[in-house]
C-alpha cells in the first residue's frame, strides 16, 4: 500500500524534499513506516528519535495502523521564538 509522507524542519532539509511516497505491505504500523523511512534514508536516524508522527492530522503513536493513502507527518522538535 502507498503511504503520502510530509516532512517538516530539519527532516525537509536533510531529505532535500517536503513529500515521499513510501510502500508498505498491509497491515502496517507507524513502527513500520518508521523502520522503512530509516532503511531507505539513514541519515535522518538522529532525527527520527524525536519526531512526533501524525496520521490523517491527528498525532499518532507507533502502534497506529496505517491504512491505503493516508497522510504521514513527520514532525521533529522546533526550537525559537
Amino acid at each position: 500500500m502507498k503511504i503520502n509522507v510530509i516532512v517538516f524542519a530539519a527532516v525537509k532539509e536533510v531529505l532535500g524534499r517536503e513529500r515521499l511516497e513510501i510502500d508498505l505491505h498491509a497491515p502496517a504500523t507507524v513502527a513500520d513506516l518508521r523502520q522503512a523511512l530509516l532503511q531507505k534514508h539513514p541519515n535522518i536516524t538522529d532525527l527520527m528519535d524525536h519526531c512526533v508522527i501524525s496520521v490523517d492530522q491527528e498525532y499518532s503513536d507507533d502502534s497506529t495502523v496505517l491504512k491505503e493513502g493516508c497522510e504521514v507527518g513527520v514532525i521533529p522538535p522546533v526550537s525559537g521564538g
